[in-house]
């Protein structure tokens, strides 16, 4: 339940998910035996909040979440300290996945469990938990966390570039591949990366699989620090106020407002302006092609730019299909990268044939370049027309 922290009006309310930061209180006065104090309670809180709480804010919201669990019987003051009760504990780790029992260390707990419970992997072993105390584990935590990945054991991050370049393939089809995620995809690392740089919100080549997935990783907590400490502050603060769900949700691309046409200058004769054709509409999305339309597609706009080559077959350079689909199928919303990665999943699934250059003909030495794709140890460079 998100609530407004305080009732006084302002043009964009402070607000906060009170459930989460109400059982995070309960969370830190859960740790240690001596109990808490309920300064010291605000001053490892606040950082959380501080975004979107000011201090006196935070003092009197947090004054209400401790007046209520000690009416719940979940927490009671000794000595001017804070104690969480039995039914306290037991909440607190239900919510963090592990008992936190014997630890009085604020900081392990906050960036160990409370980094796995943001996550949405409540309750990971010791050993998963020690790779989110790295930058690069935790990096990698984030990306497959936001993109649905399969967590693996041993999450390279050339592992993990084969990864989210099959998942840009399989949305480049609009989710119909079904395929295994954990298969390799035969492209190569440059390739592969390419492909898996569409998925940021820039889509660019990001040099290295290691600067793919820290990119990423900043990107969906929307900080330009990939420090360790950014990225934690930046997913807790995220997890507090409610602000994200796993895995992320594809953004679907916003469309400008349709202009519209500027009336004819008023001395235009009324039958002049009659006979004017009216501006021919933008396409309209058409959505993602299944492979075997898209592979019927290609096909159809292959056929008529084909040239003799082999016996009983034909053949036309990549790069010219490329343009043609831009041109009739712009609908579609494919990058070049996502196009070659296509072409060359329905090649390995036996929707079309694609063939290479022998590079003997230096005359079309441009189409060459622009039409090279790679796939496994193989360049292709045209689309075969069987006849």
């Amino acid at each position: 339940m998100a609530v407004a922290v305080l009732d006084a009006p302002r043009a964009t309310p402070a607000r906060v998910d009170a459930l989460r930061v109400g059982t995070l209180v309960l969370v830190r006065i859960s740790i240690g035996e001596a109990g808490v104090g309920e300064a010291e309670l605000a001053r490892d809180l606040q950082p959380l909040v501080s975004p979107v709480v000011e201090a006196g804010e935070w003092r009197l919201l947090l004054g209400r979440l401790v007046a209520a669990h000690i009416k719940d019987q979940l927490v009671v003051r000794r000595n001017n300290r804070l104690h969480a009760t039995t039914a306290g504990r037991r909440q607190a780790r239900q919510f963090l996945g592990a008992d936190v029992t014997g630890t009085d260390d604020w900081a392990d707990v906050r960036d160990g469990a409370l980094m796995a419970r943001a996550l949405g992997t409540p309750g990971l072993p010791a050993r998963r938990l020690k790779a989110l105390g790295k930058i690069e584990g935790l990096r990698r935590a984030i990306v497959i966390a936001a993109h649905g990945l399969k967590p693996r054991a041993a999450a390279s991050a050339s592992r993990m570039r084969n990864d989210l370049a099959l998942l840009a393939l399989d949305r480049a089809f609009g989710n119909r591949l079904q395929r295994d995620l954990g298969s390799k995809s035969g492209l190569s690392a440059k390739a592969a990366r390419l492909l898996a740089g569409q998925l940021s919100v820039r889509p660019r080549d990001f040099g290295s699989d290691s600067r793919l997935v820290a990119g990423l990783a900043a990107e969906v907590l929307g900080v330009t620090s990939s420090t360790l400490p950014a990225l934690r502050l930046a997913l807790l603060r995220k997890f507090v106020a409610g602000d994200i769900e796993w895995p992320i949700t594809v953004p679907k691309a916003q469309e400008a407002p349709a202009k519209p046409a500027a009336p004819p200058p008023a001395s235009t004769p009324a039958v002049v302006q009659q006979l004017r054709p009216a501006p021919a509409p933008a396409p309209a999305p058409t959505g993602k092609p299944s492979p075997e339309a898209f592979a019927r597609a290609v096909k159809d706009l292959a056929r008529p730019l084909a040239v003799g080559g082999w016996s009983g077959s034909r053949k036309v350079y990549i790069s010219q299909v490329w343009a043609a689909v831009q041109e009739q199928h712009a609908g579609w919303g494919l990058s070049e990268i996502e196009f070659k990665a296509m072409l060359t999943e329905a090649h390995r699934t036996g929707l079309l044939v694609l063939g290479t250059s022998d590079l003997r003909d230096k005359r079309d030495l441009d189409e060459i370049q622009a039409s090279a794709t790679v796939f496994k140890n193989t360049v292709w460079h045209f689309v075969r027309i069987e006849e």
